[in-house]
């Protein structure tokens, strides 16, 4: 701190913590991204398990099941998944504000 006035030695430590914060931003975006990872994987494999004894079976009411259930999980990571889109949206003004 030598040859620093305290207000310049402030000033340091603000621009630091809007740093450190644009960076947890980033941090926090990045565990989503690899959380929902998982989910999107385990519906598309789900999906692929799932269609494989339907080809050959016909259309019946046994095959509505599956069906149904496969739609909820697309519809819950496709919800998963607009939130994060939010969340990516947000975190880009967030740190757009901090810059300026």
């Amino acid at each position: 701190m030598k040859g620093q006035s305290r207000g310049e030695c402030v000033k340091w430590q603000v621009r630091t913590a809007r740093d450190l914060s644009t960076v947890a931003l980033r941090c926090v975006l990045m565990s989503c991204l690899a959380a929902i990872a998982l989910p999107v994987l385990l519906v598309i494999s789900d999906g692929v398990l799932t269609a494989i004894p339907l080809v050959e079976a016909e259309l019946c009411s046994w095959s509505l099941v599956p069906i149904g259930t496969i739609a909820i999980e697309i519809t819950y990571v496709r919800i998963l998944v607009f939130h994060l889109w939010i969340m990516r949206l947000r975190t880009t003004s967030a740190a757009s504000l901090n810059a300026s």
